[in-house]
């Protein structure tokens, strides 16, 4: 499937996600910002984390770009500047779609955004990490 990398992101995570995370990990996260979406999180805990997915692919859980964001309980303030390697306004970075657009994750609806420097949009209402994650499954499917 997909032997020529032709599908946008193949070449960089090679259909492999990381391993999954560690409960602790995903506890002492949730402990200073709050509950993580239930599909994400049995994702990250069960099936793995970070590389294969939507775009060019999943951040670890955690890290956006390959720098840790801090367990600061401040964070989330929305008083606080925008500083997109850390989670904000209660959101977690999963994904990069291209350059200059992520993919945020809202810890309350489970709703997902794209985010740019200058704005964020809902990408799909009603919709949950998994249901996303398996269209993007699809087609890749479809496109081999």
């Amino acid at each position: 499937m997909d032997a020529r990398r032709d599908v946008l992101g193949a070449d960089r995570h090679d259909y492999v996600l990381g391993a999954p995370v560690a409960e602790e990990v995903v506890a002492r996260f949730e402990a200073v910002h709050g509950a993580l979406p239930p599909s994400y999180r049995r994702f990250i805990r069960e099936v793995g984390d970070g590389g294969a997915g939507p775009g060019v692919g999943l951040f670890p859980f955690g890290e956006r770009d390959g720098v840790p964001f801090a367990d600061d309980p401040e964070v989330g303030s929305p008083s606080g500047a925008l500083n997109l390697d850390r989670p904000i306004d209660g959101a977690v970075p999963v994904a990069r779609f291209i350059a200059g657009t992520d993919v945020w994750l809202a810890l309350g609806d489970g709703a997902l955004y794209g985010v740019t420097s200058e704005r964020a949009y809902l990408l799909k209402p009603q919709r949950d990490f998994a249901a996303w994650y398996l269209d993007w499954l699809r087609r890749v499917v479809k496109a081999c």
